[in-house]
């Protein structure tokens, strides 16, 4: 093909006037090459000298069009070398689904990952890069991308292997999208099949306010192509004999003017005001015009999306984003217990105006928060963790209303008797902000004393029983509550101070029949007022939680800040529950925010029990968490999360009988599943089933042949079974994995003295030489 090209420059003994339509025709002999039809020299040079004689342009203009052209349709061997690395997933991803708007730069980064792990890193930024609304679940780029592939697929069907979005239409409809105007010539007398696609560009795309596209269809049952103004001669869109014979240009455009006004112009230019010029004054120049139109559109993508994201996976390493903490927000927390005394910790984040931005999108304004909150126990060990995720969508006139208000997050963990710190992180996505709060959570045990919990201000409180509500945070089983977000009141208005008493099952007051709950506030060390309410019945409160609501004397108060004192005490003084909470009453309207939460499951719902003996579980409290478990299953048998908890509860308990019951009937619907068999196979062991043992741990490494545990768990059950051979066999493989098993290696070393007629009584841990099948 090269050589066929390069005889046009040469052939000719006419000189240089040969270069006139050289570019145009040459370019219908790499057509028809790329085709598979052979070209004839002949023709070149005829059509050389019949058209125009008159236009010279510079020898090294057209070579370095021929240049060009062949750089695009010759493959580079480095990149079929790397792409031939890529698994067919992500093969498909880079040359399928992101193929006309991936750059060079990334997808040059792209080839250069090496592991899984990064590719898909990879292509999440690549799509965050090119989301309008970033920080909200919602990616209307992707969405409206993956939306023209299938439309495209659909439209442009081919009669060959090739998909719609892979065909010349195809591509440009992804990169532009539907046309403005289509008009379609599917049938003419004497021009191919033609389409002629209008198109209004903006200024983001940095593309002309008007501009046209058209295609056209060579063979009859070929894929459209793209036509080439400038590069093609307009005889490639007749259907004749020899399309070349013809050069009576001013007949040709007639002709087409008869069939649209448009075509004669987009023949010549896809830029209408070029293009009427040219055909106004008869120009019939060579003009670049089109094809630096076509090289705008290939780069719109990338002109809309900000690489500067693949500069974090240089070196083969994917560096993490942080954001700035910079994002300031206020937390109150909310320990509470329902009327069966389990405990719920509800907590608020209260975010100031300045810390909130709000993005406009197509008149659609919008902000997005992350929350990630983690509990841990005091050996610092994660035991629970929450998060979510919340996107609010606003009209301009929500948005002016709400300019000036902050925000709430309000959100609830279940939670068990014991010392924790909970870890929270606020993030605002817009603006790529976040903050971080840490506060240490002690949970006392209403089972053993009396507490007092709560001691929450709050603005009002709504009574579930006349008005109820779904379950939500700051919602207890009686009421529903609006926290004062940073404790503070207005001078004269209304307040109130929520909090709980409960008492354990045995509690006894000795030589107490009555006993009474008494306030006292303070202003610094100033007693500024005391009340107390009704005696209580002291041996009515054994088991008992008590919410209490207590309105604040506002009314009586100045500005300033306030302690209240709330206890419980004995006819004779003694103080028996005790706990203080400290307010301010001020002149300022306090806060009213936007409120953002998300549902949660009812108080005694079946999530909130699995979790709660999960805690119990993590904590050691296997009585405890086994009695949640059994009254899980036996309002539903079929739950595997709380069967499969309680058969290891068992195994903890040495009920190692009710263990395997609970396994066997889990394995019966589920053969396979991996928790289940080592489970399985670890109660074998522990009942000197080992025939069992081997059968479960074998399942076990089918799916998983290089398990550390299961290996040497699989060894000891063959060595007790007195397959030594085979126990050696795995415990060397163990070894080869991970060397530094020095216990691995002492029962390897035992199995080996074994086969001394003197030691074949010698033991293996707590394991004989027994078969206990």
């Amino acid at each position: 093909m090269l050589f066929q090209v390069m005889m046009l420059f040469f052939l000719d003994k006419g000189g240089y006037k040969c270069y006139i339509i050289e570019i145009h025709y040459i370019i219908c002999i790499i057509d028809d090459i790329m085709d598979g039809r052979t070209c004839r020299l002949r023709d070149a040079k005829d059509f050389c000298e019949a058209s125009s004689m008159e236009r010279k342009r510079p020898l090294i203009l057209y070579i370095a069009f021929i240049v060009l052209w062949l750089s695009f349709i010759i493959p580079n061997p480095l990149y079929s070398q790397e792409k031939g690395k890529l698994p067919e997933k992500y093969l498909r991803w880079m040359e399928e689904e992101a193929v006309y708007i991936i750059a060079d730069a990334e997808r040059d980064m792209f080839l250069a990952l090496n592991n899984d792990e990064a590719r898909e890193e990879f292509i999440k930024d690549f799509w965050l890069a090119r989301d309008p609304t970033p920080g909200t679940l919602e990616n209307e780029y992707k969405d409206e991308h993956y939306a023209r592939i299938a439309r495209a697929n659909k439209l442009f069907r081919t009669f060959g292997p090739t998909s719609g979005s892979k065909s010349e239409r195809g591509r440009i409809y992804i990169l532009l999208g539907p046309p403005d105007e289509r008009k379609m010539f599917p049938d003419p007398q004497w021009t191919h099949p033609m389409e002629l696609w209008t198109y209004r560009g903006t200024p983001t795309q940095g593309l002309p306010a008007y501009f046209f596209l058209l295609f056209y269809q060579k063979v009859g049952v070929s894929d459209y192509r793209l036509y080439m103004p400038g590069f093609e001669p307009v005889q490639n869109l007749l259907r004749v004999h020899d399309p070349m014979e013809y050069t009576d240009y001013a007949r040709i455009y007639d002709e087409l003017k008869i069939m649209a006004p448009e075509l004669p112009m987009a023949v010549q230019s896809y830029l209408p005001e070029e293009s009427l010029g040219m055909i106004l004054h008869q120009d019939m120049s060579f003009s670049f015009s089109s094809h630096l139109l076509l090289n705008k559109i290939a780069t719109v993508p990338h002109r809309l999306a900000d690489t500067r994201y693949v500069e974090k996976y240089l070196g083969g390493v994917v560096r993490t984003e942080y954001a700035f903490l910079t994002m300031v927000y206020r937390p109150v927390y909310f320990l509470w217990l329902d009327k069966s005394g389990n405990y719920f910790l509800d907590f608020s984040f209260l975010i100031e105006p300045q810390y909130i931005t709000i993005q406009n999108y197509k008149e659609k304004y919008y902000t997005s928060f992350k929350v990630n909150a983690t509990l841990q126990n005091k050996q610092r060990e994660k035991v629970g963790e929450y998060g979510d995720r919340g996107d609010l969508y606003f009209t301009r006139e929500q948005v002016e209303a709400i300019k000036n208000r902050p925000m709430a997050y309000l959100g609830r963990m279940v939670i068990t008797p014991g010392k924790f710190n909970l870890s929270s992180q606020l993030a605002n996505l817009t603006s790529n902000s976040m903050g971080r709060v840490s506060q240490a959570i002690d949970v006392l045990d209403s089972d053993s004393e009396p507490i007092l919990a709560g001691m929450l201000p709050i603005l009002r409180y709504q009574l579930l029983e006349e008005k109820p509500l779904p379950p939500g945070a700051f919602r207890t089983d009686l009421y529903a509550l609006t926290p004062s977000w940073n404790s503070a009141f207005q001078h004269r208005g209304s307040g109130y101070l929520f909090f709980q008493m409960a008492f354990p099952e045995n509690w006894v007051v000795d030589m107490e029949e009555k006993v009474l709950l008494k306030y006292e506030l303070y202003q610094g060390d100033k007693l500024v007022k005391s009340w107390q309410k009704d005696p209580l019945n002291a041996r009515k409160l054994a088991g008992a939680v008590l919410s209490i609501i207590e309105p604040l004397p506002l009314e009586e108060l100045g500005l300033g800040n306030y302690r209240l004192r709330a206890f419980l005490a004995g006819q004779e003084g003694t103080v028996l529950l005790n706990g203080w909470s400290a307010f301010d009453v001020i002149n300022d309207e306090v806060d009213n925010p936007v409120v953002l939460t998300k549902p949660f499951p009812g108080l005694e719902s079946m999530e909130n029990s699995r979790e709660r003996a999960r805690l119990y579980y993590l904590h050691n409290e296997n009585s405890k968490a086994a009695e949640m478990l059994h009254k899980i299953l036996e309002f539903n048998p079929e739950d595997k999360y709380s069967a499969t908890m309680m058969a290891s509860i068992r195994m903890k308990q040495k009920n190692y009988e009710a263990a395997k019951g609970l396994l066997n009937q889990l394995l019966v619907k589920e053969p396979s599943d991996l928790s289940l068999l080592k489970l399985a196979g670890e109660c074998a062991l522990e009942m000197n089933q080992y025939g069992d043992a081997v059968r479960f741990f074998e399942r076990v490494r089918m799916q998983q042949p290089e398990e550390l545990q299961n290996l040497n768990q699989l060894a000891l059950a063959y060595f007790a079974l007195g397959q030594r051979e085979k126990a050696r066999e795995l415990w060397e493989r163990s070894l080869k994995l991970a060397p530094e098993q020095a216990e691995v290696r002492r029962l390897l070393q035992i199995s080996q003295e074994a086969e001394q007629p003197e030691d074949n009584g010698k033991e293996v841990g707590n394991i004989s030489d027994t078969d206990g099948q």
